[in-house]
């Protein structure tokens, strides 16, 4: 091994050592904070589910037309970032786009991206939205494995896929679709999924996202978080260690959101109410697309009488839940700024409701 490659190695070493000792001995894991805002009974209702390391969380419940909030160190107007929850947004602009005739869902996404001739450009949008496509989980996967990923995400927490448009796609065209026709979680196809019904919009995915989701549901505190200062609040991983906010790029139709309790749980009240409506003008009933089977970015399960949507997030110091219940007329969201899951407690308030 050259000189220059050992001295390499060995500076790397140091600094993973001495980061791990900082973060093992200089910096406490935080404990869930002790200032509780909005309902105490929710709040108290709340607490057994969170154990482990919790910092702040925040927590909405809609029953029967009413809102109740409650958080740890933060309230129902804290941001967090939402990973995959953002797939949701994306779902609904597709059921949006095809209702207004500007694609059909089983278009091939190569009619509006430039993937060229490679296989990708044959997959469709329901494909796309169905975790279908064949897709890896970041497209081409195996370009992953290498220590530049182990330093920026096991080691400081951050992501490597915080890549540019051109980046996207040709990590799209390079991937052989190795499982398609089964399902695989597919991060890379949310992405190009959001990217395509831009384009067939003839806007940005920002611009599409805030004209016809955030907007028209007055949510004021929810976008991009490639648009927020970089020095925004910091996420804890599940071990205690502080990461930077997490930027996604390319990939922010998949899951670069950001939202607070009051946003999404307004966001999934107008998609219960949406469904429940008789009016001829109205928003698409992104509910009645999903239970005919057509995925938007949903979890979706009958139990009983009930079908109850879902969706998890998780970025790299933030977790997020939201399930409903159209129902029951129940609707729950909990976002917290520590790596730990949160769906066991939504999903143990939206079944107290039943």
């Amino acid at each position: 091994m050259k000189k220059s490659t050992w001295v390499t190695a060995l500076l790397i070493a140091a600094v993973t050592v001495v980061g791990a000792f900082g973060v093992t001995h200089g910096n406490a894991a935080p404990a869930l904070s002790s200032n509780l805002t909005g309902d105490s009974d929710l709040a108290a209702e709340a607490a057994p589910y969170l154990s482990g390391v919790r910092d702040r969380v925040s927590i909405c419940v809609w029953e029967d037309g009413r809102f109740t909030s409650a958080g740890f160190g933060a309230d129902a107007n804290t941001r967090y970032e939402i990973g995959s929850i953002t797939k949701t947004f994306t779902g609904m602009l597709l059921a949006d786009a095809v209702a207004r005739d500007e694609v059909d869902i089983d278009d091939p996404v190569g009619r509006y991206l430039p993937l060229d001739d490679a296989p990708v450009a044959s997959v469709t949008l329901r494909e796309l939205a169905a975790h279908t496509s064949g897709l890896g989980e970041w497209g081409d996967d195996e370009r992953d494995g290498t220590w530049m990923r182990w330093w920026v995400e096991d080691i400081r927490g951050d992501t490597i896929h915080n890549l540019d448009l051109e980046a996207l796609y040709d990590r799209a065209r390079t991937d052989s679709l190795s499982t398609r026709g089964e399902y695989r979680y597919s991060n890379i196809g949310f992405a190009l999924l959001g990217h395509a019904l831009a384009e067939a919009a003839g806007i940005s995915y920002d611009t599409l996202l805030q004209e016809r989701v955030l907007g028209p549901g007055g949510m004021s505190d929810s976008g991009l978080t490639s648009n927020t200062d970089r020095n925004a609040q910091r996420g804890y991983r599940a071990d205690g260690r502080a990461v930077p906010p997490w930027r996604l790029g390319a990939y922010a139709p998949s899951g670069g959101a950001y939202s607070t309790v009051t946003d999404l749980c307004q966001y999934a009240v107008r998609l219960v109410d949406t469904h429940e409506s008789d009016a001829a003008e109205k928003d698409v009933d992104v509910l009645g697309t999903v239970m005919a089977g057509t995925d938007l970015g949903w979890d979706a399960t009958e139990e009983g009488d009930s079908f109850v949507l879902s969706k998890t997030g998780q970025t790299g110091g933030f977790q997020s839940a939201v399930a409903l219940d159209p129902a029951a007329s129940r609707v729950v969201v909990a976002l917290a700024n520590t790596a730990n899951d949160l769906d066991p407690l939504v999903q143990a308030l939206l079944e107290g409701g039943r």
